[in-house]
């Protein structure tokens, strides 16, 4: 996503990761290290931050990049998810 702002495309101004609140899975558990929440294959957790901000993860690779997802973006992905578009 880009923000305009002028006659200026500008990438958005992501919060801290910081700010966010603890990682879930996607059934809504708390995830923690060696916690026995993601045993088998990847463990995607999201965390949400301010202003509707969202992140996602996987937190069973050590550095794995974290995606940020403004509000509507986040909604954009669920429904195209939901319809078997991903």
């Amino acid at each position: 996503m880009t923000v305009q702002k002028g006659n200026k495309m500008t990438a958005p101004e992501y919060p801290s990761i910081n700010e966010f609140g603890p990682w879930r899975t996607p059934n809504g558990a708390t995830w923690g290290p060696g916690d026995g929440t993601c045993n088998d294959g990847p463990c995607v957790t999201v965390a949400e931050g301010p202003d509707g901000w969202v992140a996602v993860t996987d937190n069973k690779i050590e550095g794995a990049p974290v995606l940020m997802f403004d509000r509507q973006e986040w909604a954009d992905f669920r429904e195209a998810v939901k319809r078997g578009d991903m």
